[in-house]
């Protein structure tokens, strides 16, 4: 075993031990059981095109696949509390940046108990580079009730390619000039 497992202690802290596993890109560490990793920020990095990748594997043959879970557990949520968010950084071509080029979010719509309702965004950033909610999904006012918002503003353009089936009794279209719709 070359350098397989370096420990470096007391780094100005009597609690801190850095430990590196393996040695080299071509080492392989197995941990068989689970893993729990506290801290603030982690980071998997790859000089290689398109690497790293994070792949969730489940072997199992039922139906059920795995899952990849936000979970804020705190005493109590409250309304509009986020829940986790995806998000996709990048420069921009004069090398500034990061700039979060589009996330999604999760967030808490309504947290009072027996009415909990969820919210979802996907947001782009859009030409200042601030995120701009392109789809939100929220629970409505009851149950099996989504409310769904699409487009960011009258500017916005919506294209449906295809058939469009519409069902409900109400049926509104609206127009921000004074052609009809």
């Amino acid at each position: 075993l070359r350098n397989g497992i370096t420990m470096t202690g007391d780094k100005g802290t009597a609690e801190e031990v850095d430990v590196t596993i393996a040695n080299g890109a071509a080492s392989t560490t197995t941990i068989a059981g689970n893993l729990n990793v506290n801290g603030t920020n982690h980071y998997f990095t790859s000089s290689d095109s398109a690497k790293p990748s994070l792949n969730l594997v489940n072997t199992n043959t039922d139906a059920n696949g795995p899952e990849l879970v936000f979970d804020k557990t705190s005493v109590a949520g409250a309304d509009n509390d986020d829940i986790g968010k995806i998000k996709w950084n990048a420069e921009d071509d004069g090398g500034g940046g990061p700039h979060t080029f589009g996330q999604i979010l999760g967030e808490i719509a309504e947290a009072s108990t027996g009415q909990a309702g969820g919210k979802l965004s996907l947001q782009i950033a859009s030409h200042d580079g601030g995120l701009e909610n392109g789809l939100i999904l929220q629970e409505g006012n009851v149950d099996g009730e989504v409310d769904v918002t699409i487009a960011n503003g009258t500017a916005s353009t919506t294209t449906i390619a295809g058939n469009l089936n519409v069902s409900g009794e109400d049926h509104m279209f609206s127009s921000g000039t004074n052609a009809k719709p």
